[in-house]
């Protein structure tokens, strides 16, 4: 299976008869339950207010240590909101996502 780097579109090949069979990124991530989790998982972060703590990290790029510091207390601040999200249920649909893409793939062959 490949997708594009635009995601436009996505080949499976076959290796027998060297024939192409082509999914839409849509129904590829739909076929996988990926939209479904995505949403499940984007309300639980809004409901949480995870959303917006991750939307307000600065950033740590610099090569000045006064710039990174703003980005390493607000990490800091923030830590324990984010462990208690990001734990074993969030792994969860991350696991299902790539079982999901797997059967896709072994669906379309």
């Amino acid at each position: 299976m490949y997708c594009g780097p635009k995601k436009k579109g996505c080949l499976c090949l076959l290796s027998r008869k060297h024939r192409v069979h082509r999914l839409s990124s849509t129904e590829y991530y739909n076929m996988s339950g990926t939209v479904n989790r995505q949403k499940v998982l984007q309300g639980r972060k809004q409901s949480l207010y995870i959303e917006r703590i991750e939307t307000n990290i600065p950033s740590p790029k610099t090569a000045f240590i006064q710039r990174y510091m703003p980005y390493l207390t607000y990490i800091l601040q923030h830590m324990d909101v984010l462990f208690n999200f990001y734990n074993f249920e969030t792994a969860k649909p991350k696991w299902l996502n790539y079982i999901g893409s797997q059967k896709v793939i072994q669906e379309s062959i």
